[in-house]
């Protein structure tokens, strides 16, 4: 089943801003140290590519003396390897892309784990959100079965659960309001799902390549727009 309609009640904006992502600056010079490709922005350094092949990988808090702040969005993409990865204190955002995914297309990645120090994500049972844990950010995309998303969470965000064809079953807790664009994009294993009350606010393509989903229940009748 493929959906790429939108729902909205009120006057909630779809794109609600959750933490600053930067577009990082063109023409940055390109270092390396050990597996590990960044770049200098200031006196702080942004890691634009992983060539490592850990399955158990801890981002470096430091790269050569320079506190290592962002991550551009592409840096661990399709790393297949990975399995598990903590992010630590000093980072504190993703580059270049319109959502908070920095681990897309790892296959394999089933727990991200966050410092509890840093002071702009966090992390339960494996999963990535922001401090308040009131977005959830995104899915590791190994993970199979179901998944409860924790009660207090207001946002899915922006690809949070993309590619996601081992999810089987989510349940959306009333606390939630916005299911953002390409939420569960591709995830293929789900076959129905529920919509909360709570919902006010669908983004475009949030289920899209969902070929299986043939039931979204609403507890409340949406306005489609």
């Amino acid at each position: 089943m493929k959906v790429s309609w939108r729902v909205s009640i009120g006057s909630m904006q779809l794109l609600t801003s959750f933490l600053t992502v930067f577009k990082a600056t063109q023409g940055m010079a390109q270092l390396t140290s050990g597996d590990w490709h960044y770049s200098i922005n200031g006196n702080n350094a942004i890691i634009t590519r992983y060539t490592g092949r850990a399955s158990d990988l801890s981002i470096p808090n430091v790269i050569n003396g320079l506190p290592v702040q962002y991550i551009d969005i592409s840096a661990f993409s399709e790393v297949s390897s990975l399995t598990n990865v903590f992010i630590p204190s000093s980072v504190y955002g993703v580059l270049n892309g319109s959502g908070v995914v920095p681990f897309a297309y790892c296959i394999n990645l089933v727990s991200i784990v966050v410092d509890p120090m840093n002071m702009a994500f966090s992390s339960a049972d494996g999963v990535l959100f922001n401090k308040k844990q009131t977005s959830l950010l995104e899915f590791p995309l190994g993970r199979r079965g179901s998944y409860t998303i924790p009660v207090g969470v207001v946002r899915v965000a922006p690809f949070a659960f993309v590619g996601c064809a081992n999810l089987t079953n989510v349940t959306i807790p009333n606390t939630v309001t916005n299911i953002m664009n390409e939420g569960f994009t591709g995830c293929s294993g789900l076959t129905s799902i529920t919509i909360p009350a709570s919902v006010q606010a669908i983004g475009s393509f949030a289920f899209n390549g969902c070929d299986y989903l043939t039931n979204i229940f609403f507890t409340v009748v949406p306005q489609v727009w």
